[in-house]
């Protein structure tokens, strides 16, 4: 069966936080800082020697569904630790041609420079939160490019790792909007995943200390794709779209299908725009206790 490219769910080039920044809060511009070298790695959280070298070895594994065609080898070298379920709604919509470059696009990136998130953690969003178990989705832009910042999930940290600006903004408007609740004394934010919250970066690499770097390969198209399934195949989901970029891609979600919560982003940038008070939280809350759910313990 031949593939050819699907309608896009979005349409034209997407635009990038005025404040030239990504989910960190920080400058976009390029960073002269020194990449760091593997044996200096040793010392990050979560290092995997075998995940995060410079020069990554592919997977063996295969997506062994034989009832849909194949993407192609180094499509299926990509997607090999997407979850499973995800695969199943995802890989049969996917353009090949796009999805071939994207792959050997990162393939290449990793062989020669530092790529993060390590390999393994690339998808890790979708594995902490399968695609039955999704009741809202937080859209970020791209992963933290500092050292050992980023594993798989939009504003979240590794335990140990010093918070982000904007990972801070969010708990200061959380300790507003939710009554009792207390910060954790650590920036990991699985435990949402966990609760059915799809923490989903908009490109899911980066280049080390170049913000953006990974931009316009092809992860749009892919997590573009991600939010259409949801927006087609799932009902009453909670779209929380912080800042200009959010969205942009959002804007084509059905909002009598779905619950879709706006504000500035919680950048130190724009913070004081429109994130303080925006009250997403508790709303998000409210909305799940209206329909009988259980509301998320943020």
């Amino acid at each position: 069966m031949k593939r050819g490219p699907l309608d896009r769910f979005f349409q034209g080039q997407q635009t990038l936080e005025s404040s030239n920044e990504n989910n960190n809060g920080l400058e976009t511009k390029k960073s002269r800082t020194q990449l760091p070298t593997v044996n200096s790695l040793k010392s990050w959280p979560d290092f995997d020697k075998e995940n995060t070298t410079l020069n990554v070895g592919w997977s063996s594994r295969k997506y062994s569904d034989s009832s849909v065609e194949s993407l192609g080898v180094l499509v299926d070298e990509l997607l090999a630790d997407l979850e499973p379920s995800w695969k199943k709604q995802l890989y049969h919509k996917l353009d090949q041609k796009t999805m071939e470059n994207l792959a050997q696009f990162v393939l290449q990136e990793r062989k020669r420079k530092l790529v993060f998130p390590p390999e393994h953690l690339v998808f890790n969003a979708f594995k902490k939160c399968p695609f039955k178990k999704v009741r809202v989705v937080i859209v970020g832009q791209d992963p933290y490019h500092g050292p050992g910042q980023a594993h798989g999930l939009c504003f979240s940290v590794p335990a140990g790792v010093k918070c982000p600006p904007s990972l801070e903004n969010i708990f200061k408007e959380l300790e507003t909007d939710i009554p009792g609740y207390r910060r954790p004394a650590q920036g990991n934010l699985e435990h949402w995943s966990e609760q059915g919250v799809l923490l989903l970066n908009s490109v899911l690499t980066v280049e080390a200390h170049k913000p953006a770097s990974h931009s316009n390969r092809g992860w749009e198209y892919f997590t573009n794709e991600v939010i259409k399934l949801l927006n087609v195949h799932c009902n009453g989901i909670i779209f929380l779209l912080w800042g200009k970029y959010a969205q942009q891609k959002g804007k084509d979600i059905d909002r009598k299908r779905h619950h879709v919560l706006v504000a500035a982003h919680p950048s130190p940038y724009s913070a004081t725009n429109g994130w303080f008070g925006c009250r997403h939280f508790s709303k998000v809350n409210d909305i799940l206790i209206s329909k009988e759910e259980v509301p998320i313990r943020w």
